[in-house]
């Protein structure tokens, strides 16, 4: 298992503040909400969901949001309404379903201090033949490519065996070895560790 610093990019580094939500349940406590104050900075607030997905720049319709989240198996029930969020590095929006009484609420107290974020936007220096991993709490975001992008997913994963599982599957379904599996969060030295006795070619990043 080897270590790696400084390999993932970050397409709002420019943001002076970044704040992460965590919305299970559609929680938001009110603690969170007075943690973020008004100082004219701009604030990227990174939504950490389940219901997150990536479209290419150029199929990206915003009338059809709700749809395509739909198609993917992901409608937004009727209190939830639609975030966008476009990377124009990579060329690739995230739509989100987001609890309406959360967007509102930051929006009225933040207005347009607000920068909305999802780690699934971020990628590696270096994307050839790599599956990227990163967990946030319970959530864990994949994405793998070969010379393109095959897989970008957000799963609920509550442990590491669990995590083992998809995967395994995945690059079984996609009939693909990673030259690399990259790691990155808080836990990924020790997840690290696990994977490693299955697939040889971990790097966990710090």
């Amino acid at each position: 298992m080897k270590r790696a610093t400084g390999v993932t990019n970050n397409p709002t580094a420019t943001s002076d503040v970044s704040i992460r939500l965590m919305l299970d349940g559609h929680s938001f406590s009110e603690e969170q909400l007075a943690a973020l104050p008004h100082n004219g900075k701009r604030r990227e607030i990174v939504l950490l969901t389940a219901k997150t997905m990536l479209v290419p720049g150029e199929l990206f319709v915003a009338e059809e949001a709700e749809e395509t989240m739909r198609l993917n198996g992901m409608a937004p029930t009727p209190e939830e309404t639609i975030l966008h969020v476009e990377d124009p590095h990579r060329k690739t929006v995230a739509l989100m379903a987001v609890d309406r009484r959360i967007v509102e609420r930051l929006r009225a107290a933040k207005g347009r201090e607000i920068r909305w974020n999802t780690p699934l936007l971020h990628s590696p220096e270096n994307t050839n033949a790599t599956f990227w991993i990163r967990r946030e709490e319970n959530l864990v975001y994949m994405k793998c490519w070969s010379d393109r992008l095959l897989l970008a997913e957000v799963l609920v994963v509550p442990t590491a065996e669990d995590l083992l599982f998809f995967v395994t599957e995945f690059l079984r379904e996609m009939e693909f070895r990673p030259q690399r599996i990259l790691i990155e969060g808080a836990s990924a030295r020790q997840e690290g560790r696990f994977l490693q006795k299955y697939f040889k070619q971990i790097i966990v990043c710090e």
